[in-house]
């Protein structure tokens, strides 16, 4: 035939038969493709992806005037006569890949040369081009083939690849494999770290890649602190497409971080420039307080305010906490404010303080106290009682008031007053529950007098009184005139109270060195000394505790005896300043004969009527004893209750009657 084609046929078992007749004989042969033309045409065939097996002589056999092509047919025996001619072509696939031997260079350009003229030169979208027709080598009137050259090489922007361009043996159809030079290096970097840490020891976890290279040799991290500009190798290790280094600074303070990594090529990426991360290490626990409140507060409801310490600057939340006397509970938990209104389910002591956190999680350690307390009172106080309130009082009268709670001495004294404009002087017990008003001079005889206590007065708290406190007493009538001058001799001790116990205090004190004078034998008998009143007073501020009286008449020169008081409370106060604490003392005013004796918490003033008062110092000494031995936690930490006058009233009447005397 003048041409044709075969295509994946398989040609076995051929064997030459008998020889042909006529002269001259003819050669039979065994053959897979006989071609054969004449002078008048050309015979042309192709042979595509066939095969042979057990063929007697030849499996191509190209006679005169023809052309055969054999594409991807392998043969080992061809015959090609001298007007003939064979050409041998095969298939070559090209795939381009990256330096990690798996990946397609996609958009690769593949070109392929035959005796240096191009027949393939073409992008690859897939990095792999099959099927690309190649000529090995041609047979041209003979069985001895001449070699057809082919070259490949594979471009893809500036990389460079293996072993390229390359000669290709095409005798028989293969893939030839381009793999990129590895030049690029590897990237990596560190992780972003929160803002803060609050450890020295922390992760830095980092990722990197060497893309389609030959993979990763190592990764090293670099940090720098403050505003150093030098960066530190910290460590090496394997790389990983991600991991982590155990990081350990030597300080608190700002530190940035970075990492490098090279690759199994040896390609190494540049040392850090800039940090990738950043964190500050914070490890100092944060200070904070609540505000000082005041002592009392007359509101269920009142505000409290927190603050950072000194130089704290970071604290991000607050836990305030109250102590109600059972513990402590949270009031107010992460709290961003500084301020707050708390409200108290009870009266009673509160006391508060704040636990801090800052910025880098750092939790303030709880104080083992309080950082500031209050005492939460709304109960208004009242009057308990008061005297005098009676008819024909004394003309220095003794007003007393006692509170049901501590009160605040200015307050009370602003809103006292006694009708008629009578001034004086306030005495007040250590607790400021009693306060005692003494007039500076004696009051009007035959007059009624109006006490006023008015609502401003108010508690410690603040609380004003529930109701105002209004009463009367009257002084007694004027005495008939003709008395002697001798029935006034009680002018002295007030006049010594008006002017501060100004008249001359005699002072002596016994001791057992000082010799006693004679007593003169007495022309006449002689009255016994006896007691006529005492005065027990806490020794700590002179306030009177108690007042008993051998008198029927207690009224009856009560003058005398606010004198004296006064008198004797002066005298305590400048007595207390000495070191001879437990002495007996006496004194003299106007034609007063007193003995004091002290013991630790009381003070003992006894008025002396009559001869020989020398056996009552010890009797004095006996009765201080005998109730500071039975009743010393009361007296250790008396508060102003006056509960305690009835307690030792017995005492004080055993010594008046002399049951002290051995």
């Amino acid at each position: 035939m003048a041409g044709g084609r075969s295509s994946l046929d398989s040609i076995t078992s051929v064997t030459k038969g008998a020889a042909g007749s006529g002269p001259p004989v003819q050669t039979s042969y065994g053959i897979g493709f006989n071609f054969v033309g004449n002078a008048t045409f050309t015979s042309r065939f192709t042979v595509d992806n066939a095969s042979f097996a057990f063929i007697g002589n030849y499996e191509f056999f190209v006679n005169n005037y023809s052309r055969a092509v054999s594409v991807n047919t392998p043969f080992t025996r061809p015959a090609v006569m001298p007007a003939g001619n064979l050409t041998v072509q095969n298939f070559l696939d090209v795939e381009a890949i990256w330096p990690d031997g798996f990946t397609p260079v996609t958009g690769s350009r593949i070109i392929i040369q035959d005796n240096g003229v191009d027949i393939w030169n073409r992008t690859a979208p897939t990095g792999n081009q099959q099927w690309i027709l190649v000529t090995d080598r041609v047979y041209i009137g003979s069985n001895t083939a001449t070699d057809n050259v082919t070259k490949a090489r594979v471009t893809y922007s500036s990389y460079a690849f293996g072993n390229s361009p390359r000669s290709v043996d095409m005798s028989t159809s293969h893939t030839e494999t381009f793999t990129m030079v590895d030049l690029a290096p590897p990237t990596s970097a560190a992780s972003a770290l929160p803002t803060y840490e609050n450890s020295t020891s922390f992760f830095v976890y980092y990722t990197a890649s060497d893309g389609f290279g030959t993979g990763l040799g190592n990764i090293t991290l670099w940090y720098r602190q403050g505003e150093s500009v030098v960066w530190i190798q910290f460590a090496t290790q394997a790389g990983a497409s991600s991991g982590q280094f155990a990081f350990v600074a030597t300080s608190n303070g700002h530190y940035e971080f970075a990492t490098t990594a090279d690759d199994l090529a040896g390609n190494k990426q540049p040392g850090p420039a800039a940090n990738n991360t950043w964190t500050l290490i914070d490890t100092l626990t944060p200070g904070s307080h609540v505000n000082l409140l005041t002592q009392y507060k007359n509101s269920m409801s009142f505000p409290v305010t927190w603050a950072p310490d000194t130089g704290v600057t970071d604290i991000v939340t607050y836990t305030v906490q109250y102590n109600a006397g059972s513990g402590w509970v949270n009031w107010l938990a992460g709290t961003t404010a500084t301020s707050g209104t708390f409200t108290a389910t009870a009266e009673g002591i509160y006391s508060f303080r704040s636990i801090a956190t800052d910025r880098a999680g750092n939790r303030e350690v709880a104080p083992s106290g309080n950082d500031t307390w209050t005492i939460v009172d709304t109960t208004r106080p009242i009057v308990t009682s008061f005297s005098p309130t009676v008819t024909n009082a004394t003309s220095s009268p003794i007003i007393q008031i006692t509170f049901s709670k501590s009160m605040d001495r200015k307050s009370v004294e602003g809103a006292f007053s006694v009708s008629g404009g009578v001034n004086g002087t306030f005495q007040w017990s250590s607790d400021s529950r009693s306060v005692t008003f003494l007039a500076s001079g004696a009051l009007q005889a035959g007059t009624t007098y109006t006490v006023v206590l008015g609502t401003t007065a108010t508690d410690l708290a603040g609380n004003q009184m529930l109701d105002p406190l209004t009463y009367h007493f009257s002084t007694a009538a004027a005495p008939p005139a003709g008395l002697a001058l001798s029935s006034f001799w009680w002018l002295i001790p007030i006049l010594a109270a008006v002017v501060g116990t100004a008249l001359f205090l005699v002072m002596r004190r016994r001791t057992a060195a000082a010799p006693k004078p004679a007593v003169p034998t007495p022309a006449a008998k002689t009255k016994e000394a006896i007691i006529e009143d005492v005065f027990l007073l806490n020794h700590r501020d002179g306030i009177l505790i108690k007042h008993e009286t051998r008198r029927l008449r207690p009224n009856v020169d009560t003058d005398i005896l606010t004198g004296m008081l006064t008198a004797v409370q002066q005298f305590v106060k400048d007595a207390l300043r000495g070191d001879d604490y437990a002495d007996l003392n006496e004194m003299t005013v106007g034609h007063m004969h007193i003995l004091i004796g002290r013991g630790k918490w009381l003070v003992l003033a006894a008025r002396i009527e009559g001869d020989g008062s020398e056996p009552w110092t010890v009797q004095i000494e006996r009765c201080i004893k005998d109730m500071e031995d039975h009743h010393w936690d009361q007296l250790e930490d008396w508060d102003g209750d006056m509960t305690l006058a009835r307690v030792l009233g017995p005492y004080i009447k055993k010594l008046i009657d002399g049951g002290y005397a051995q």
